[in-house]
């Protein structure tokens, strides 16, 4: 790790690391929001960024990037103590919350525990399906559903409901529905003229798709289901086998729902923090 340099970022030298770090972050830094962003340099060249942000008496890593060429040979490492350093110095935890999306991400986990970070559980956690081509549904799950299912593009009106419904997650939530989502791929789910649940879809990347499902307190488990089966088809017959499917839940039931209906398909986000940097 001798050959590595550690260098914080800001908004003049963000150009050289905004594509290792996530969006929000290498944003925050353009705009002198608060954020951190730290490059690993060798050789005059980054190969690696970390960034993340305060939050309370935590340090929150949201994402921490290497290049595959520069991989295990410790600038993943290097990125980290300096991150401890930063944090001891201020009395701060560190914390990291990812989702093993792929063979790549899996690969994670056992790096931060060789770092010392701690597995927790993660109150809103989200959910991945790896390769729809894996996934197969149990159609004796969905019977007894009464609802009727609609996409947005079909029944427009019914936005407006949803937004409401979406809205009381949020307002990351309610957002959704009226910027990057997917009207064709995104659905709600209506019994007796009453939307109970609804699913938005938007596009995170070209192999990597988000689906959000909210639902009323007291909307029948079958209906969520039944809304979950139209996306998911759907969204094989426009994407790639290859495609992942990301899930972030927002309450306990909708995640055991969740949980039910993809079993053992899916990985859920993991969750690690460090506190102690006697050694590092």
């Amino acid at each position: 790790m001798s050959g590595f340099i550690i260098s914080q970022i800001t908004k003049n030298g963000i150009g050289s690391i905004k594509g290792m770090l996530a969006p929000e972050v290498a944003e925050a830094i353009e705009k002198d929001l608060p954020a951190t962003a730290l490059a690993v340099v060798e050789d005059d060249t980054a190969i690696g960024a970390l960034g993340g942000a305060v939050n309370g008496d935590t340090f929150e890593v949201v994402s921490v990037y290497v290049e595959p060429g520069s991989r295990r040979k410790g600038a993943g490492t290097a990125l980290m103590k300096e991150i401890f350093s930063l944090a001891e110095a201020e009395n701060l935890s560190v914390r990291v919350e990812y989702t093993p999306i792929n063979s790549e991400g899996k690969t994670l986990k056992p790096f931060f525990t060789a770092m010392g970070f701690m597995q927790e559980e993660v109150i809103f956690p989200v959910y991945c399906i790896d390769s729809l081509e894996n996934f197969k549904l149990d159609p004796r799950s969905l019977s007894g559903s009464m609802a009727e299912i609609f996409s947005f593009r079909e029944a427009p009106e019914n936005l407006l409901s949803t937004t409401e419904l979406l809205n009381g997650e949020g307002p990351e939530a309610g957002s959704a529905i009226t910027d990057a989502v997917d009207r064709s791929l995104s659905f709600c789910a209506v019994e007796k003229g009453e939307i109970t649940a609804c699913l938005v879809t938007e596009t995170v990347s070209d192999d990597i798709v988000e689906i959000t499902p909210v639902r009323e307190e007291n909307a029948d488990i079958r209906d969520v289901k039944l809304m979950l089966s139209y996306a998911l088809d759907e969204i094989r017959k426009t994407y790639s086998p290859e495609t992942s499917i990301v899930i972030p839940v927002f309450e306990t039931q909708t995640r055991r729902i969740v949980e039910d209906f993809f079993g053992s398909s899916a990985a859920v986000t993991l969750g690690f923090v460090r506190s102690d940097f006697t050694e590092l």
